[in-house]
């Protein structure tokens, strides 16, 4: 079973808080939703690591390569109870069939084509 927990974008600072931080300060993604009126933006855990050993969050941007040996860049998303990497054409579903998965961002601290 995959732990659950998140992490925080907050608008206010330009930051990412992560999840002992969260909890730490009494932060739930259930119910908070501004603070000090900054939205903030609840991104999940996909119970999944990159191959550096780094959680990979919703939102997350990454680059990984398919069982055919392409490059591909997508970010990380929540859709029809699963989470996918969703490129610039295509969706891709099979984590399984991905290697070489690296983040090299997120959506919410660097500005690309994902936003």
């Amino acid at each position: 079973m995959r732990d659950i927990k998140y992490r925080l974008y907050y608008a206010g600072l330009n930051k990412i808080l992560d999840h002992d931080y969260c909890i730490l300060v009494g932060h739930d993604p259930r119910t908070t939703k501004k603070i000090n009126g900054k939205v903030c933006h609840w991104m999940q855990f996909t119970g999944l690591t990159d191959k550096s050993g780094l959680d990979i969050y919703e939102d997350d941007i990454l680059s990984f390569s398919t069982r055919e040996k392409i490059k591909q860049t997508g970010f990380v998303r929540f859709d029809s109870c699963s989470f996918l990497i969703d490129a610039k054409y295509q969706m891709f579903y099979s984590w399984i069939d991905y290697h070489n998965i690296e983040i090299i961002g997120n959506t919410h601290e660097k500005q690309t084509r994902f936003k």
